[in-house]
């Protein structure tokens, strides 16, 4: 019986055992399961794997950032090899960037219209950012306008952009350089001094060859007579302080009359004659040849409280500033009919010469005070008309402007 009883409980805990070691070697199966490794890193060597079933190590790369004007095409090539890439630099950057470059010595280059192209060469590394700047500069042309006239300015501006400041060029010897001009449409003021000549505005394409500009202005010379009657003082451009009364010009303070109408602004040759009376026996003063305010002949009649008393003469007056004609003539001789009451001045301007004389209020006689002449002719054609230095009042009455071609009628 105890080996019946030891083989039952032999048997009881094989037959407990097992279960529990079968689901143990299930438990152990589980982990043991194999689990998908990762593929190894290539090594840091630089020689090729051993094993043929390993693919090629990807080469490394480097990147290029190039700096250059908004809109430039760029142009990238290796130099010892055949990789060749192209870009844009985008509006509003100046930037554009070449990314996954093989290590070496390329070539770039930048170009734009309008502009002289960029280039450079550059080493790229790997694992590493290069930059490189490739500045474009535009291509320009010195531009030339020549013209029929001797003085003036041409004022100019690109067409694309109306709204800026015109820059001015100066006509010297009848032609005018408008430096460092880039290919394009210009919009442009040619502005003769001389008032008989017409003001030209005009537009030029530069480039292609095309920088020399010739022009013929348009001259109109004032063939009708002027005369002012003194109604009202508004037609001419005159000091706020001159008036009319009673048919006559008031001139009390400085400056310049002229006519408004630009048809008698463009006198060449001429006679004037004007009825004019010294109120404080300072001179009698006029304008001839006008180009505007400050640009003028100044002719002066002095009375007995000028500067220079009884004395004709001449200035010419650029931009503001007077300079003598020539010296002074002495009038002594007519100081009675200069004084108190009006006399007539009759001026004959041919030329570069002003010849000036005045009737005797007394006997009506014209008596001739002298000539004048300008040897650097600086006005050839202008407007005529009354002017007022230093304390000077007057009070003028006829004032006629007749062309030298109906004078001669």
């Amino acid at each position: 019986m105890k080996t019946t009883a030891y083989s039952i409980t032999t048997f009881l805990l094989i037959a407990l055992i097992c279960p529990a070691a079968r689901a143990q070697e299930d438990a152990v199966r589980t982990k043991l399961k194999p689990k998908v490794e990762e593929s190894p890193r290539p090594p840091k060597s630089t020689s090729p794997p051993k094993s043929k079933n390993l693919s090629p190590r990807p080469a490394e790369t480097g990147s290029l950032v190039v700096a250059s004007a908004a809109g430039a095409m760029l142009t990238l090539d290796l130099i010892d090899g055949d990789d060749t890439r192209e870009g844009k630099i985008p509006a509003g950057s100046s930037l554009h960037q070449f990314s996954d470059l093989r290590p070496g010595r390329y070539r770039i280059r930048a170009e734009m219209e309008g502009h002289a192209p960029g280039e450079n060469q550059v080493v790229i590394v790997a694992r590493k950012n290069s930059n490189i700047t490739l500045n474009l500069r535009p291509i320009t042309y010195p531009v030339t306008i020549s013209a029929n006239v001797s003085e003036g300015e041409v004022r100019y501006r690109w067409a694309k952009a109306p709204n800026e400041v015109p820059l001015v060029a100066q006509f010297k010897n009848g032609r005018a350089t408008l430096p460092s001009l880039r290919a394009g449409e210009y919009e442009v003021d040619i502005r003769p001094r001389e008032a008989s000549y017409e003001t030209l505005l005009a537009t030029i394409e530069v480039g292609n060859g095309k920088i020399e500009f010739p022009v013929e202005l348009k001259r109109r010379l004032s063939e009708e007579t002027f005369s002012e009657i003194w109604r009202r003082i508004d037609g001419w451009e005159a000091p706020a302080s001159w008036s009319v009364n009673a048919g006559k010009l008031l001139i009390k303070g400085v400056g310049v009359a002229l006519p408004r109408d630009e048809n008698y602004r463009r006198y060449a040759d001429f006679d004037l004659v004007s009825d004019v009376r010294m109120v404080n026996g300072v001179a009698a003063s006029f304008a001839l040849r006008a180009q505007d305010q400050r640009n003028y002949y100044l002719i002066q009649l002095t009375g007995a409280q000028s500067d220079e008393p009884y004395v004709l003469r001449g200035f010419v007056v650029r931009n503001g500033e007077r300079r003598p004609m020539q010296p002074s003539i002495s009038i002594e001789a007519f100081a009675k009919s200069l004084t108190g009451s009006f006399f007539t001045v009759a001026v004959k301007v041919v030329a570069n010469r002003i010849s000036v004389s005045i009737n005797d209020s007394q006997t009506g006689d014209e008596q001739s005070l002298g000539i004048l002449t300008d040897r650097d002719r600086n006005f050839t054609v202008g407007g005529v008309g009354l002017a007022a230095q230093n304390q000077e009042q007057n009070e003028v009455g006829r004032f006629i402007v007749k062309p030298a071609a109906a004078a001669s009628r």
